[in-house]
């Protein structure tokens, strides 16, 4: 996986520097079906002036799907959290989607011809005793 950093004048301290190289490994785990050369992390940092706030955009482009991320908050570590938390779930529901999960979980239900047919046949129960 090639990751990209752009900090756009932003100093980060040695917590937060710390804390992305543990959430990109733990991303790269996530992600070990993918081939690691077509995979693209970019993260981008920006100070929000107006209201003195931190940015934190995580753009993770994928073979077919561009997933992104952005989170704000006074705080550098704060932000990264938290926009990593949400472009985890993002990735955990794409590679659901991949795996073709949400038609497993779906009830189907049955077409107004059957739903017909069933209570017909009820009514003949019911009828006979």
């Amino acid at each position: 996986m090639n990751c990209i950093i752009q900090r756009n004048g932003l100093k980060i301290n040695a917590l937060g520097e710390n804390l992305i190289r543990r959430k990109v490994q733990k991303l790269e785990r996530l992600l070990e079906s993918f081939h690691p050369e077509l995979v693209l992390f970019t993260i981008h940092f920006d100070r929000v002036a107006r209201k003195e706030l931190i940015a934190t955009r995580l753009v993770l482009e994928l073979p077919h799907k561009t997933l992104r991320a952005e989170k704000q908050s006074r705080d550098v570590v704060q932000s990264i959290s938290e926009a990593f938390d949400a472009l985890w779930r993002e990735l955990k529901q794409y590679k659901a989607f991949l795996r073709r999960e949400p038609e497993y979980r779906r009830k189907q239900r049955p077409n107004p011809k059957e739903r017909f047919l069933h209570r017909h046949h009820f009514r003949e129960k019911i009828k006979e005793e």
